[in-house]
């Protein structure tokens, strides 16, 4: 073989010796590139939060910090704290909400017209409860002779009109001067009356009769 054509093949063997080091050298930073990015997302993983620490405050049984599962919502913060208290403005209160971890979840309380509407309309409830179930134990003594225990509104006194849950001297004397003026027709007229809401009607409504 002459020399020429030796060097010749040893260029072109440098040459494709050369390419193949190129390649592989363009190949490495690829794969520690892909290496780096999972070992980041490993340890991204690894540090992600289980659980939160909220401040759970107000009208609830006992107020503090808890410890909760991340994602968890306003209602299992509350449930960790015991629950709400009685006088608890629950409407206030955003109960699917999720927390943050450093978060506050307050209850707010009632206000002092708010929790006395409150025990009002228990009370109306109580009262009207055992009203009918007097009303019922009479009706069925005398049921033979057709007798109603109803406090007509047209013809009732002021004595009668006061012995329904939640109406006082004072309102018994505007059902007696509203009906002055004209008969009630049905027992939602006494809705009419200023001091008589919705809430008062539905816990009387069964004891009233025109």
């Amino acid at each position: 073989m002459e020399q020429w054509e030796k060097q010749k093949i040893a260029a072109i063997c440098v040459i494709v010796l050369v390419c193949l080091g190129f390649s592989m050298w363009e190949s490495k930073p690829t794969k520690l590139e892909q290496s780096s990015v999972s070992a980041e997302q490993q340890l991204a993983e690894q540090e992600k939060p289980t659980g939160i620490t909220v401040y759970v405050s107000g009208a609830v049984v006992s107020p503090g910090m808890y410890k909760i599962p991340a994602g968890s919502r306003a209602v299992e913060a509350i449930g960790m704290a015991g629950g709400m208290l009685n006088d608890a403005n629950k409407d206030k209160v955003n109960l699917a909400k999720k927390c943050k971890d450093g978060a506050q979840v307050n209850v707010p309380f009632l206000s002092a017209k708010q929790k006395k509407e409150k025990e009002q309309d228990v009370a109306y409830v109580v009262a009207a409860s055992r009203y009918k179930a007097l009303s019922e134990g009479s009706l069925q003594v005398n049921e033979g002779n057709a007798i109603t225990d109803k406090v007509n509104l047209n013809t009732a006194d002021q004595k009668r009109l006061e012995s329904l849950p939640g109406i006082g001297p004072a309102m018994a004397k505007k059902i007696i001067n509203y009906r002055a003026k004209g008969k009630f027709t049905t027992i939602e007229d006494i809705m009419q009356i200023p001091g008589i809401n919705t809430k008062k009607f539905n816990a009387i409504k069964e004891l009233l009769e025109v």
